[in-house]
């Protein structure tokens, strides 16, 4: 297919980039998709995070999470520890669900995620004192508890908290993406695909010059929209 662009401006890269991020009615365009974390999410270091205003069971957090291609939160330093712990200390959450659970083996909590072990010596924990002690043989989950200064504890998976989900952001061509979405073009032009298959395919293998070849076939996709919507008009 050849694709010819008449004008009589000519545009560097930055132009077409600069065009085609204004968003469209039905529809956010390609490369507002691929740029930061999903829209309503909020980043931090490497991570993009979804934090649940409505409190659920871990259970159904997990689920939620996975449908965004996420998992519940897994906390991997102090850092990243501190700003989960802002987050809910700033809206005035009782708890907040993280993603550790030893429902399959009491006493070694795992990240639900990757199926890390959560060690307490090799690797960073915030369990607060006496934590976890499986109170009622039946506390089974990992939360940040307002009470202990949102440090960590175990509790019955049942009980309603918010939640905080992570998805990894990725690096590409200077810019760091997030997972969620990175295969949704435009509200006339979709493509799907897993989440797995989308950063194997995109985020990991793409490259500056596809990249810019991209950007020019929906650049030229916009124009021809616009040329159509005008002709109609007239």
């Amino acid at each position: 297919m050849n694709i010819v662009v008449k004008t009589n401006t000519a545009y560097d890269m930055t132009t077409f980039r600069q065009l085609i991020t204004t968003s469209q009615k039905g529809g956010r365009l390609f490369y507002d998709m691929l740029l930061g974390c999903p829209s309503g999410w909020m980043r931090y270091g490497s991570s993009c995070y979804g934090i649940g205003d409505t409190p659920i069971t871990w259970p159904a957090a997990q689920e939620v999470c996975e449908t965004f291609g996420a998992t519940l939160a897994e906390v991997e330093n102090s850092a990243e520890n501190d700003f989960l712990k802002e987050v809910a200390r700033s809206r005035g959450y009782q708890g907040l669900w993280l993603g550790g659970t030893d429902i399959f083996n009491e006493g070694h909590f795992v990240w639900a995620g990757s199926r890390r072990l959560i060690r307490h010596v090799a690797e960073f924990t915030d369990w607060y004192s006496g934590q976890p002690d499986d109170a009622g043989r039946n506390e089974d989950c990992l939360h940040m508890l307002d009470s202990i200064g949102y440090k960590w504890n175990d509790v019955p998976c049942t009980r309603h908290q918010n939640f905080a989900c992570e998805i990894n952001a990725v690096q590409v061509g200077g810019d760091v993406r997030s997972d969620a979405n990175c295969c949704k073009f435009t509200a006339t032009m979709i493509l799907t695909c897993c989440f797995a298959e989308c950063r194997r395919r995109i985020m990991v293998s793409l490259r500056q010059p596809l990249f810019d070849l991209l950007v020019l076939i929906l650049y030229w996709n916009r124009l021809n929209m616009s040329t159509r919507s005008r002709t109609k008009l007239e």
